[in-house]
C-alpha cells in the first residue's frame, strides 16, 4: 500500500476500481463514474491505473472518476435533512480516517486527512465550507 503496510485487498473492489478507470478512457461519452467505497486504498488503485493508461492513450482524456465513502454519504444525508446529526452514533460506529477540504478565512482551501470521531464529524458536517472527499 502507499503507506508501506502490507494488506490483502478484496479482489472484487480492486477489479471494479480498475474497470471504472478503463471505462473512463474507452467510453468518453460516459457522463458520470462514481465509486462507492469505504476503502481509501481504492483511490490509490485508481490513480495507478490512470497513470498507466495515460501512457497508452496520450491523445485522449478520461472521464473523471468520483468517489463516495460512507462518511460522504452520511454528510450528504444530514445536510439534506434526511437523517439527524444527533443520531450519528447509530450510523457511524468507529473512528475513521477522513480526507476533506475546508475553506479558510482568506478563502484558501486546505486539504486535511485525519482520524475523525463522531463529535468532530458532527462539527465538520455542520460547517458548509467543509467537503468530505473520502
Amino acid at each position: 500500500m502507499s503507506t508501506g503496510r502490507i494488506k490483502k485487498k478484496n479482489a472484487g473492489e480492486v477489479s471494479i476500481t480498475i474497470l471504472s478507470e478503463i471505462i473512463s478512457w474507452y467510453y468518453p461519452e460516459t457522463k458520470t463514474l462514481t465509486i462507492y467505497s469505504q476503502d481509501g486504498d481504492t483511490y490509490d488503485f485508481q490513480r495507478k491505473a490512470e497513470t498507466d493508461l495515460r501512457k497508452v492513450f496520450a491523445a485522449k482524456a478520461p472521464v473523471p472518476i468520483s468517489y463516495k465513502s460512507n462518511d460522504a454519504i452520511l454528510c450528504q444525508l444530514v445536510r439534506e435533512g434526511k437523517i439527524n446529526i444527533d443520531d450519528i452514533n447509530e450510523y457511524r460506529k468507529d473512528v475513521r480516517k477522513i480526507t476533506y477540504s475546508k475553506e479558510q478565512d482568506d478563502y484558501a482551501i486546505v486539504l486535511v486527512t485525519e482520524l475523525v470521531n463522531n463529535e468532530l464529524f458532527a462539527e465538520l458536517v455542520s460547517d458548509k465550507t467543509v467537503h468530505i472527499i473520502f
